[in-house]
């Protein structure tokens, strides 16, 4: 019980950059890896703004992550540089920058204010439940209305959309925008959780991210399926969930935490090649 609880809290405090990296991935069809670098911003402009309070600093990190989403895409303008080399480059330049914001490697949050304090809280998994269930009624709102219908149109043609007299730029601008929102509101739940904002702290979420998508939509997700805004929401928490499920039982059976990684990302290759063969099948 106490690792379904420990993969519960873990899993919801990402779900904000699944659901992120789901509107850029699935949606879009952009394989966007500048989270890595949103993610730490985040949790950085919320450690350095906290003397303003919560949820202004929180506001900020927000903002911050909207900014870097618009000028990734404004950098995959046309598609005239790949998507992938774009979002590399952006993290790149995000560890300098997340670097200036903090000042130093890493700041400590131990004992101070943070979105348990100011609510009178002393639990997260209810902030948690309440920040997940929200984003998911509003993904859902987004996704089944004509807006959303048009970011999956940008996604399937890009071309029908201007067929159709629509800029398709501005829905890349969108998309991006809200995804990397997502990632900075995960790395500020982070950061108030763990106690911390480091610099390194956003090292691979990308692909643990784009992993969760991948295993949650194809183990619940049938390929001939019409669209379910619900379905495919709920297979990514299902995604994220296991992910963190898996990291909890190596940790319990005395995995070494140097070799997680590589363990993981092992399971996830094997996982991803079998789920693969028997869609094949």
């Amino acid at each position: 019980m106490n690792i379904l609880l420990i993969s519960l809290e873990q899993s919801l405090v990402f779900l904000p950059l699944v659901f992120g990296m789901y509107l850029s991935y699935r949606i879009l069809k952009i394989t966007d890896l500048t989270v890595d670098g949103t993610y730490v911003l985040g949790g950085a402009v919320f450690a350095r703004t906290l003397e303003y309070g919560v949820l202004l600093a929180m506001l900020f990190a927000v903002i911050a992550g909207i900014v870097v989403g618009k000028i990734v895409a404004l950098m995959q303008r046309h598609n005239q540089v790949n998507d992938l080399i774009v979002g590399v480059l952006a993290s790149f330049m995000l560890y300098s920058i997340n670097l200036q914001i903090l000042g130093r490697p890493n700041i400590s949050l131990l004992d101070k204010p943070n979105l348990l304090t100011i609510f009178g809280i002393t639990n997260w998994i209810i902030i948690l439940v309440i920040i997940g269930i929200s984003l998911i009624v509003v993904l859902v709102i987004l996704l089944n209305s004509k807006f959303g219908l048009l970011l999956r149109a940008f996604g399937q043609d890009q071309k029908l959309l201007s067929i159709l007299g629509k800029h398709a730029e501005k829905y890349r601008i969108f998309g991006l925008a809200l995804s990397n929102m997502l990632a900075s509101i995960t790395g500020v739940l982070a950061a108030q959780i763990n106690g911390f904002a480091d610099i390194n702290m956003g090292f691979g979420v990308a692909l643990v991210g784009i992993g969760a998508i991948v295993i949650g939509g194809q183990l619940l997700i049938k390929p001939e399926e019409k669209f379910n805004s619900v379905k495919e929401i709920f297979s990514c928490y299902f995604g994220i969930f296991l992910y963190f499920l898996c990291i909890s039982i190596l940790l319990r059976l005395g995995i070494n935490p140097a070799y997680l990684k590589l363990v993981l990302g092992v399971i996830l290759f094997l996982a991803l090649r079998r789920i693969r063969i028997r869609v094949a099948l």
